[in-house]
């Protein structure tokens, strides 16, 4: 074979192996706010005020007037296809009892990098960052002023259950328990 053709051979493969490259993904961009709203499932309620455990948002996290616990969207960044993470300010408070552990956990964020969508979160005064729960029926709408709203069941994992099942002195929670429903609002900023 003479020294052109093989060129011609090589060039062929090469333009090849660049017609069925996979196109770059698009470049994240940055979340500029709004919210993420944690609507409590009425069996997760009914089940933590049966043990005896409150429930309350904490640091800059507020309820809204449906009941629905309010979590500052910080920052974090998105694809258009939605990968990527979302931060968030505030937390929940979670206590059994008058004098029982206080459990904060805060600073969540919402990751959409892996397989299973998840939400993780800071465990206060301890630093740990752990998940503590799973993103299931997850859906995606456009909402108003562009804003781009994200549904999805939150269901506790199996440590934040052996978490809060040792705090509140309990077998009742396990790894799938539906905490609620969760609806994130977020804006994205333009490429930087």
């Amino acid at each position: 074979m003479s020294v052109r053709a093989v060129l011609v051979a090589l060039l062929a493969t090469v333009a090849a192996l660049v017609a069925v490259a996979p196109a770059k993904a698009a470049d994240p961009l940055p979340v500029t706010g709004v919210d993420t709203r944690l609507a409590l499932d009425p069996g997760a309620a009914a089940a933590l005020t049966s043990l005896g455990v409150q429930v309350r948002p904490s640091t800059s996290a507020t309820v809204d007037e449906t009941g629905r616990i309010v979590f500052p969207v910080t920052g974090g960044e998105l694809t258009p296809e939605l990968q990527g993470k979302v931060t968030h300010s505030g937390g929940l408070f979670l206590r059994k009892g008058r004098f029982g552990l206080p459990i904060n956990v805060q600073r969540f964020t919402i990751d959409l990098t892996g397989g299973v969508p998840k939400l993780n979160a800071e465990l206060r005064y301890v630093g740990l960052r752990f998940d503590l729960a799973t993103l299931t029926n997850v859906s995606v709408a456009p909402g108003a002023g562009g804003a781009t709203v994200v549904t999805a069941d939150v269901e506790l994992t199996g440590f934040a259950a052996s978490v809060l099942n040792l705090a509140f002195q309990t077998k009742a929670l396990g790894a799938g328990f539906k905490l609620g429903t969760a609806t994130a609002t977020v804006t994205l900023g333009a490429a930087s």
